[in-house]
């Protein structure tokens, strides 16, 4: 074979495999490899397992989530930093002086512009999470809730990581700043489970332990609103939320314990499931 004819056929035969091969390759990472800033991020594109797994959740905790992240006035304490919520007057007290006045900012609400004003400065402010307006959290406006920084600080679109015994969601054993009038339903009970795990609960030992045990997570790096979070160890945030998703999701907490001896012979011991005598339990 000549060597003209030889070099042609490599030619056509590199043209053939690039017409090919190239739109099936652009066509194949078009789309999925988007990316995309702040609000309109589809979590659930990269996340489906995560989404997957809320959706399928126990259908009570998927709800309440949901409804919570639908509540405006839910939505915008948390981002004011509010730790008061008087339905009454209607107004949040925080414990935030976000526009430097010399004193923590008041929420008013306004009946005429439907929002919420800080007295301070007349500031307009109001935290939706239903992006596109149709009365339903759903997909990535769940994830929101959670991982967004717009429902924790009132700037800033970046993502973060929250947890459930924020002082703000479920509280923890140093503070509980979720006021449960700001639900139509009771939900004592569920805004203050840090509380209740931390004290005389058949969960307290793990809860307590996992207390003392920092995460790689730096405190600073979630908005704290010039406070220092409950639920910390030193400058971290704390292993105590493994008592919540250990439980609540798919996610496995390894518990190693030490002389744990259960009292099932003693007729004096205290009415309790279990005695925990000079025990320790690591959180993986």
């Amino acid at each position: 074979m000549q060597k003209p004819i030889y070099y042609v056929l490599i030619a056509v035969s590199l043209f053939v495999v690039t017409i090919t091969a190239v739109p099936q390759t652009l066509s194949l990472y078009a789309g999925s490899h988007d990316f995309v800033n702040g609000t309109n991020v589809d979590c659930a594109k990269c996340h489906s397992d995560v989404h997957t797994e809320m959706l399928a959740s126990n259908s009570m905790v998927l709800t309440a989530h949901q409804s919570a992240a639908l509540n405006v006035n839910y939505t915008t304490y948390l981002a004011v930093g509010g730790v008061d919520y008087d339905p009454a007057v209607g107004n949040i007290t925080t414990n935030m002086d976000g526009d430097n006045s010399g004193s923590n900012d008041v929420w008013e609400w306004n009946t005429s512009t439907l929002m919420w004003v800080r007295d301070s400065d007349s500031r307009s402010y109001q935290m939706v999470l239903d992006a596109d307006g149709n009365n339903v959290i759903e997909n990535e406006e769940l994830c929101r809730l959670c991982h967004q920084t717009t429902p924790i600080t009132d700037s800033g679109h970046a993502s973060t990581r929250r947890f459930c015994d924020d002082d703000r969601c479920h509280g923890n054993s140093d503070y509980n700043y979720t006021d449960s009038e700001l639900f139509t339903n009771d939900v004592t009970s569920k805004v203050s489970i840090g509380k209740t795990l931390a004290s005389a609960n058949v969960h307290d030992m793990f809860y307590l332990n996992a207390s003392t045990q920092a995460t790689s997570r730096i405190i600073g790096e979630i908005p704290a609103f010039g406070y220092t979070p409950g639920g910390a160890v030193d400058s971290k945030v704390s292993k105590s939320y493994m008592a919540c998703v250990g439980c609540h999701s798919e996610t496995n907490a390894t518990l190693q314990t030490t002389n744990m001896h259960y009292l099932h012979g003693d007729s004096s011991a205290s009415r309790q499931r279990y005695s925990f005598i000079n025990g320790t339990i690591t959180i993986g």
